[in-house]
């Protein structure tokens, strides 16, 4: 006898499923297929089976294939699939460009955007935002702008996504200058930039030590109706912070209540860090505390912040003290190593005066 659905020995096909239907219904029909073989590629089974798959079900197949990496069988699978006589689609060519944008061969990605046209098929915008990532992410943000100026002379306008993949990739690789014009080019061709752009540009801003040019566009966003989020607090807190104006950050993450925001717990470890750095123990300390105290669980990091400033200032007793205080609530399994060598580094070091 079978064991049940959620049974460690047995999992139902897709057939064993659909075949067990009640007998006044009709068969199932391809349609049917394609759904229930999507939803078993959602739990990563992909088996196919007997029986007569269209476009639909080979690229619901290739796309799961895809997200797996297994990209050398996705093609095979586009070769089947053309022998059979089907024609392959925009979304089919899409699945497999992503597939092997993912594993960074964005050249053979591109072969397979040339390719589409061969087949009378159509690149799309998520076609040419597809390779414009790739090659982003691949630090090739000269081909990204060229795909991207090829797109317009091709008639496909970009859109918000692909703007956002630009300025994530020009800032990534330090031009921002080209970064920062990319909003005001989006406009002129009836597009707003949203949050996502900002905070990119912001971040962009602050790590490259840029601080007044992030506060001007930071004071700007609500000219475009734009409502900074956490995120967008966190830039500008952590580019005071790494600026060393640890006061105007700690005045501004004072000020996030007013502006309808609660820190997260990377609010919390830029502002420790800050206070660290400048040798404000007590001051960290105390912000730590209020994390606790706010419901916000210190992270991993937020312990490594931490031990790294006391040890700065070669005050390992006080570091003691922090994480044996910390064992009144959580403590995490990084924090308890942390402290245990610690306690050991401690040890030895009062055996040794």
């Amino acid at each position: 006898m079978k064991h049940s659905f959620y049974g460690a020995r047995y999992h139902p096909s897709i057939f064993d499923i659909l075949d067990a239907r009640v007998d006044p219904f009709p068969k199932p029909t391809i349609y049917v297929f394609n759904i229930a073989i999507n939803c078993f590629c959602h739990l990563k089974r992909v088996d196919l089976g007997n029986i007569s798959p269209n476009v639909h079900t080979f690229t619901t197949l290739l796309n799961a294939m895809c997200k797996e990496g297994r990209v050398i069988e996705a093609q095979i699978l586009l070769t089947l699939m053309i022998q059979r006589g089907e024609t392959p689609n925009t979304v089919t060519f899409n699945a497999l460009m992503d597939g092997y944008c993912l594993l960074g061969k964005v050249d053979t990605a591109r072969k397979l955007f040339d390719s589409m046209v061969d087949q009378d098929c159509t690149p799309s915008v998520i076609s040419y935002n597809i390779l414009i990532n790739g090659y982003s992410e691949t630090e090739r943000i000269d081909e990204a702008l060229n795909v991207f100026q090829e797109m317009s002379k091709k008639g496909t306008d970009p859109n918000l996504r692909t703007y956002n993949i630009l300025i994530g990739g020009l800032c990534h690789v330090g031009r921002l200058d080209k970064a920062l014009m990319l909003p005001v080019e989006m406009k002129s061709h009836g597009l707003n930039p949203d949050i996502v752009s900002y905070n990119t540009i912001l971040d962009a801003l602050c790590k490259n030590r840029r601080l007044d040019e992030a506060l001007k566009l930071f004071k700007n966003l609500d000219v475009d109706g734009i409502v900074p989020d956490i995120v967008t607090c966190n830039c500008l807190i952590d580019g005071m912070c790494k600026s060393g104006e640890t006061d105007d950050a700690y005045e501004f993450f004072l000020g996030l209540s007013a502006r309808g925001l609660k820190p997260n717990v990377r609010t919390y470890n830029i502002m420790i860090d800050g206070f660290l750095k400048m040798g404000e123990l007590d001051k960290a300390n105390m912000l730590f505390l209020e994390m606790k105290e706010n419901g916000c669980a210190a992270d991993e990091i937020t312990y490594k912040i931490m031990e790294q400033g006391f040890q700065r200032v070669n005050e390992t007793s006080k570091t003691v003290d922090f994480m044996n205080g910390s064992l009144e609530t959580s403590l995490s399994v990084d924090g308890m190593k942390l402290l245990i060598r610690l306690l050991s580094t401690k040890e030895l070091k009062d055996s040794s005066s």
